[in-house]
């Protein structure tokens, strides 16, 4: 499921804790918006990024738009899913509301 970073959906708190520490560590200079942010229900929140960034060591420039599908329990989040398809990540989320409901 996590196409964008080549991993799979990322799930407890301390996991996606170290994964989110990882993942800023590698830039030297990172920029990310978020476009979307829907609230599904039953814990399930899908949106959409765009970011754009300097790797370290690096003079290149990259830019992505991605979309994520949380999973909270008790205000926490549990679950993590990145899809670099934007309308396969809101399927995805919109089926994990539906069997959460």
């Amino acid at each position: 499921m996590w196409e964008q970073h080549g991993g799979n959906t990322i799930e407890g708190r301390g996991a996606i804790v170290a994964f989110v520490r990882d993942y800023w560590s590698i830039w030297d200079d990172h920029h990310h918006y978020v476009e979307e942010n829907v609230d599904l229900g039953h814990g399930v929140i899908w949106g959409v990024v765009r970011e754009h960034g300097r790797i370290k060591d690096s003079d290149a420039y990259v830019e992505a738009r991605w979309a994520f599908v949380s999973l909270l329990d008790d205000g926490q989040c549990v679950r993590f899913a990145g899809y670099t398809d934007l309308d396969e990540g809101r399927a995805a989320a919109e089926r994990l509301a539906d069997e959460r409901g």
